[in-house]
């Protein structure tokens, strides 16, 4: 996502016979300006975090896979030691 890269607008010509609500002026143009990109930025943080999480996560997914033997134990009782990322199955 792309920033508004326009320099601040700085007012040329005020014509205080015209109503503010009648005309836009450079502090509404730097207003909207930094509000745009301050949304982009937290966009792109966001974004950059759910890349972050989704490979986390994908990772996660293929250890588990991978040991899959390893780490499922099931029984009537839970076992006297833990080991993490082991997955508990418990039946009566």
């Amino acid at each position: 996502m792309q920033k508004l890269s326009y320099a601040d607008k700085v007012a040329l010509n005020t014509n205080a016979s015209v109503p503010d609500v009648n005309k836009c002026n450079a502090s509404d143009m730097n207003s909207i300006k930094n509000i745009t990109n301050a949304n982009v930025d937290e966009y792109n943080e966001f974004s950059n975090n759910q890349k972050t999480l989704n490979g986390q996560y994908s990772q996660s997914i293929f250890n588990l896979e991978n040991n899959k033997q390893d780490n499922i134990v099931s029984g009537t009782s839970l076992p006297s030691t833990v080991v993490n990322g082991q997955i508990f199955l418990l039946y009566n």
